[in-house]
């Protein structure tokens, strides 16, 4: 992997990279805000539809996490379900770091542009999954309202960061 130019660490509108690992709870809360927003989207018959189109298995791995937290997006069946950790066998592994995670749900961040800078590693067919990430977007109102919700927005401005930015909506 080239070493990521430093430009981008300080883009995004809101939710700048982190220059250091987070804690094991900043993490977890990141973890469980994503897993909070693709079980929305398991719930929801036409993102589910839609996010199907992808006909994959994903693992995603918060790389930077104290702890071993992954998720696995069964997006090759409909309704689309999600697993904790990375169960069975994936087409797709992607390993992204907790604050990226955080950047990409508040629309601080492209993850094809992630991967092609090469902040975000990854294995497998990965266009099947990039696809599919405008149907997944439709959802960052639901991310950043969990977000606001459990203390991650305010612990950024705390730290100096811009906080969360309000989602454009459809």
């Amino acid at each position: 992997m080239s070493t990521p130019d430093r430009r981008a660490d300080r883009a995004g509108l809101g939710v700048e990279r982190a220059a250091t690992p987070p804690s094991a709870e900043r993490a977890q809360a990141v973890y469980d805000a994503f897993v909070d927003v693709m079980t929305k989207a398991t719930l929801h018959s036409e993102i589910s539809s839609r996010l199907s189109f992808a006909d994959i298995v994903a693992h995603v791995h918060l790389r930077d996490a104290p702890q071993e937290l992954a998720l696995t997006l069964l997006f090759d069946r409909s309704p689309v379900e999600i697993a904790h950790g990375a169960v069975g066998q994936a087409d797709v592994e992607l390993f992204i770091d907790t604050q990226d995670v955080l950047r990409f749900w508040t629309g601080d961040m492209h993850l094809a542009m992630a991967i092609a800078a090469g902040h975000v590693a990854y294995s497998g067919p990965v266009r099947k999954l990039l696809r599919i990430v405008p149907i997944a977007r439709r959802l960052v109102a639901d991310f950043a309202a969990h977000a606001l919700d459990s203390g991650l927005a305010a612990e950024d401005e705390r730290r100096g960061r811009a906080p969360l930015v309000a989602p454009i909506t459809d």
